[in-house]
């Protein structure tokens, strides 16, 4: 009774062993037809996946295409949609006047619409509107811009950037605006980040005669639109904290507040 019992014990000790493919002995279990029974390959490790794809999903939003509407003394503005706009980029329109700080400005009546991000009325010369929206799939061959009263040589500007975080919502991690009351150096309004891999988008309109000043951008970012009554900059930052930006000057001089300041740190997808 002894021995069958021994026997028995060995037999499920064997049978316990060979679950992770060998026996007791540690040689490789054969197959019935002979042949080991393949190892089951080591599970990756994936305790970094997250950071991975983390790093993966926060590119910085780019800078896509500009377009601009002709300086005109009657309302509306028009600004033709680039060809280059696909649904989910993220769009700001500037529109400048340098005689309208009375008039209201009311945007497309698009399907998705526009959201007015601030305002600046810097004098009873200069008047100022950021307005923004997140593309759709079907949208406008232009975009039209009715302004109130009697405006004065307007301009508009349309900024489309693509890998923005697609809504309303989440697209802007934070802004701030300024006003020029005097002089050609205009200094960006400081932000703090608060997300990661943002791009610094600046639009920037000197609002005094003549209706067609030339800038300088600043040296550490990109500078659109050079010519004309709105600049537009852009700078990619990759750690949340406190904004980075040079100054961007002009070739005339703002006077009584007519010199109007916007930047935005768009976040990324």
């Amino acid at each position: 009774m002894a021995i069958v019992t021994s026997l028995m014990l060995a037999s499920s000790c064997t049978l316990f062993t060979s679950l992770d493919g060998y026996a007791s002995d540690g040689e490789p279990i054969a197959d019935e037809g002979g042949q080991p029974d393949a190892l089951e390959a080591e599970a990756p490790d994936v305790s970094d996946v997250s950071v991975v794809d983390e790093e993966r999903q926060t590119v910085a939003p780019t800078f896509k295409v500009l377009s601009l509407s002709p300086t005109t003394n009657m309302p509306p503005i028009v600004i033709p949609r680039p060809a280059q706009v696909t649904a989910g980029d993220f769009l700001l329109a500037v529109i400048a006047n340098v005689n309208g700080a009375a008039l209201t400005l009311t945007p497309p009546a698009d399907a998705l619409p526009w959201k007015l991000y601030t305002e600046s009325p810097g004098n009873r010369q200069a008047h100022v509107w950021w307005w923004y929206k997140i593309a759709g799939d079907a949208e406008p061959a232009q975009y039209t811009f009715t302004q109130s009263g009697a405006p004065y040589a307007a301009s508009g500007s349309l900024v489309v950037v693509s890998g923005v975080a697609p809504s309303l919502a989440a697209a802007i991690d934070v802004g701030a605006s300024s006003v020029l009351s005097m002089g050609n150096v205009f200094v960006a309004p400081k932000v703090v980040t608060t997300s990661r891999n943002t791009l610094l988008l600046a639009a920037y309109a000197e609002s005094n005669l003549p209706f067609t000043p030339r800038w300088t951008a600043a040296a550490d970012a990109t500078g659109r639109g050079t010519d004309g009554l709105v600049l537009i900059m852009d700078k990619p930052q990759a750690d949340p904290g406190a904004s980075s930006l040079g100054d961007a000057t002009c070739n005339v001089t703002a006077t009584q507040g007519g010199g109007s300041l916007l930047l935005l740190a768009l976040r990324p997808k």
